[in-house]
């Protein structure tokens, strides 16, 4: 699948990864509103983004079986409004939050295997439990980028017996490999990004595949 995609160029320079896109709203009323709430009194830029992590990760829950009939259902506002969203919708809502408290921010990819999806209903339209374009964010901080992944929240992960991912200084927040019991979870299978923007090539993908979200949907 990767092969299939015309992946944009990625990008190095922080200072590209502040502004608003038509769909990560840095700038709109909601999203100030909402960064302001969450990192308002602070000055650290790794609190900020902490703040800003823990609220996406754990306010917006995770919906595996979105509809995306348009681009237009991956805007920062449109998630909010919804209070939730599936991997990519989330990410962009962080990088959305992180960029209005004038932290950089980026969208990454990866092509991931949920081990937990192995032998269930939802293998059937997730062949081997895998998961193409699985959407999270990295984070500009102390002269580095950091993936940040919220997609699962709290709720979810105490219910299912999963491990939270936690955002902590000077280490990735990527989706755990193993649940709490130690059974396999997730295994990275390549990795895209970072991009200054959410990908075209990504929206149009989905929304093509709308015949297997609303298949996921009835399962």
């Amino acid at each position: 699948m990767a092969a299939r995609l015309d992946w944009p160029p990625t990008v190095s320079d922080p200072a590209t990864c502040l502004g608003p896109t038509d769909v990560i709203e840095s700038t709109a009323p909601q999203v100030i509103a909402l960064a302001t709430r969450l990192t308002g009194d602070l000055s650290d830029p790794f609190l900020k983004a902490r703040a800003c992590f823990d609220h996406v990760r754990d306010e917006v829950a995770y919906n595996l079986t979105p509809l995306l009939p348009s681009r237009d259902c991956w805007q920062a506002t449109a998630t909010l409004d919804r209070g939730k969203g599936f991997c990519e919708q989330k990410a962009v809502v962080l990088t959305a939050l992180l960029r209005a408290s004038g932290v950089p921010a980026a969208m990454a990819f990866q092509h991931i295997c949920d081990h937990q999806l192995l032998g269930t209903r939802f293998e059937k339209a997730l062949p081997g439990g895998v998961i193409i374009c699985h959407g999270l964010v990295r984070i500009h901080l102390d002269g580095a980028w950091w993936d940040a992944d919220p997609t699962l929240d709290t709720r979810l992960c105490e219910h299912r017996g999963y491990r939270v991912t936690r955002l902590r200084r000077g280490q990735h927040a990527r989706l755990p490999a193993t649940t709490t019991s130690g059974e396999k979870h997730f295994d990275i299978l390549a990795e895209f990004g970072p991009f200054q923007d959410l990908p075209h090539t990504v929206t149009d993908l989905a929304v093509g595949l709308m015949p297997m979200w609303e298949h996921l949907q009835t399962l």
